[in-house]
């Protein structure tokens, strides 16, 4: 409803295109109706039926799931190929790194253009998502961003799965993939937002955090103590974190992030 309300709001203030994080038929209709066009980025429309009813509508610009600068540029280009010329831009809020690359490659793309221009543009603060909130919680560790995290935590039982947990989340699938090579995982990475300060804070969080719950079952029996317990799990993650935070405010310094 929100959603619905706040596009029957864009549209009534003049805009000709609206790129949202999530988009429903209710908002499609309305934008049919008043000659406005809509698409998604940063979400996978989930329901083949959803999918379906939008692709039928002429007013459908299609949506992207690529969590990158470039994917960004795109988008924007495309819409103004189609002959818009006031956007209106919603996104989740600040703080993820894959969204924050996407919404500056449509902020960027905008701006070489004088008569394209933004004319409404909204980063949500509560969207409900697990995601979005854990990056933005770890905004500053080096892009590690929620599905990082997300694997990280789900990996408690067994540190190894953390990658494959990553994986499954980026491309939306309920089981492990093989990939037949480097190239196709790194493409997979790189497209969700991963740079080289992504790969190297993750390797560093990999190597400093909390063991696996099987080792702090072991320290519990040994020591027959919580507080080492506790401290056994504290102590190599907040180095971790410490690390990652180092070695992004270093990329951040130097202008090579």
């Amino acid at each position: 409803e929100e959603h619905v309300a706040t596009t029957e709001n864009l549209i009534s203030a003049g805009v000709d295109v609206i790129l949202d994080y999530d988009c429903y038929a209710a908002m499609m209709e309305l934008c049919e109706n008043a000659g406005v066009y809509l698409a998604q980025y940063s979400l996978e429309i989930s329901s083949p039926e959803l999918k379906e009813t939008l692709e039928g509508y002429s007013h459908w610009l299609g949506y992207s799931v690529c969590d990158d600068y470039e994917s960004g540029c795109y988008m924007a280009k495309a819409m103004y190929d189609q002959g818009c010329r006031n956007i209106a831009l919603l996104a989740i809020a600040p703080g993820s790194a894959a969204a924050d690359l996407r919404w500056n490659g449509v902020v960027d793309t905008v701006a070489q253009y004088d008569d394209y221009n933004i004319i409404a543009e909204y980063r949500n603060d509560d969207t409900g998502e697990f995601g979005p909130a854990l990056s933005n919680m770890i905004a500053l560790y080096g892009n590690l961003d929620g599905v990082i995290l997300m694997a990280f935590l789900l990996g408690f039982p067994a540190n190894e799965v953390v990658i494959p947990i990553a994986v499954m989340a980026y491309m939306a699938q309920g089981h492990l993939e093989n990939f037949e090579n480097l190239a196709a995982l790194r493409d997979l990475l790189t497209a969700n937002g991963w740079t080289w300060v992504t790969a190297l804070c993750t390797m560093t969080f990999s190597l400093m955090h909390w063991p696996c719950s099987t080792t702090l079952l072991t320290i519990r029996k040994e020591t027959g103590s919580w507080k080492w317990t506790a401290a056994a799990c504290l102590v190599p993650t907040i180095c971790g974190l410490t690390f990652c935070f180092l070695i992004a405010s270093c990329a951040r310094l130097f202008g090579v992030l």
